[in-house]
């Protein structure tokens, strides 16, 4: 169970990035940038939002960790789901490096450390969501009694199953209009 809620988590992870960069054009930060150096076009409030995206998923995966009463170590899942979700990001280039794009395949040496430091940086930034959403969650009883974390999560679970299951029928219901008899 723990496993599947991480999974999930690294995956809402890596869509809010997705979000992030298709609603904050002008601002958005792409870590790829450091590898050439920063230039005037570089936005500290980009990067700032960029960086508190695992934050507030370690956040959220902590909240819930306490709310399921997972093992106490509950800061141990926010950290996961930092690093399952930038490696979900960046596994395509490290397992095949020869799609790299033009500009990053000369430097490859810079790309993969600046991975490594991606992957150590996620997984302490969703930590220390992880530390938050449990201070928050033990110190201010009063918030979380409100929620019934048990009926969220399977809340979130059909919802997700209705998704993927919706989006399969449609797509085949599309596709049957393109046929010709």
């Amino acid at each position: 169970m723990s496993y599947l809620i991480t999974f999930i988590l690294s995956i809402l992870l890596v869509i809010l990035m997705r979000i992030q960069s298709s609603l904050m054009p002008k601002s958005y930060f792409y870590y790829s940038r450091l590898i050439d150096g920063l230039d005037e076009s570089g936005s500290i409030f980009g990067l700032l939002f960029r960086t508190s995206i695992p934050i507030l998923v370690g956040f959220l995966t902590s909240v819930i960790a306490v709310g399921l009463a997972l093992p106490e170590q509950y800061y141990i899942y926010s950290g996961m789901v930092g690093f399952l979700g930038i490696f979900l990001v960046i596994w395509p280039d490290i397992a095949h490096p020869e799609l790299l794009r033009p500009q990053f395949a000369l430097k490859k040496g810079k790309l993969f450390f600046l991975y490594f430091l991606l992957l150590i940086t996620f997984t302490g930034l969703g930590l220390f969501g992880g530390f938050l959403g449990g201070f928050v969650y033990n110190q201010y009883p009063e918030i979380t009694s409100l929620f019934d974390m048990r009926s969220i999560f399977n809340n979130l679970i059909a919802t997700l199953i209705w998704w993927v299951t919706g989006a399969f029928v449609l797509s085949n219901y599309a596709k049957s209009f393109g046929k010709t008899s």
